[in-house]
C-alpha cells in the first residue's frame, strides 16, 4: 500500500511528497492511499504524463 494520488491545490503532484512553504496561504491537499494493480499503474502514469504535456507541465 502507499500513495495512489497526491494533489496540492487541485493540481496532481508527480512526487509522493509536499514541500512546506511559509507563504501565509491556506492550501488544499488530497491524498488517496491504497494499492494500485501494476497494469492500472502503468496506464495511469501514461495518462498523467499526457495530461502534463497538454497543460504544459512536464
Amino acid at each position: 500500500s502507499g500513495v495512489i494520488t497526491l494533489e496540492l491545490d487541485g493540481a496532481l503532484q508527480t512526487e509522493a511528497e509536499i514541500s512546506l512553504t511559509d507563504d501565509g496561504q491556506t492550501h488544499g491537499v488530497r491524498i488517496v492511499l491504497g494499492e494500485k494493480p501494476a497494469e492500472v499503474t502503468e496506464r495511469s502514469e501514461a495518462v498523467d504524463n499526457m495530461k502534463g504535456r497538454a497543460s504544459g507541465n512536464q
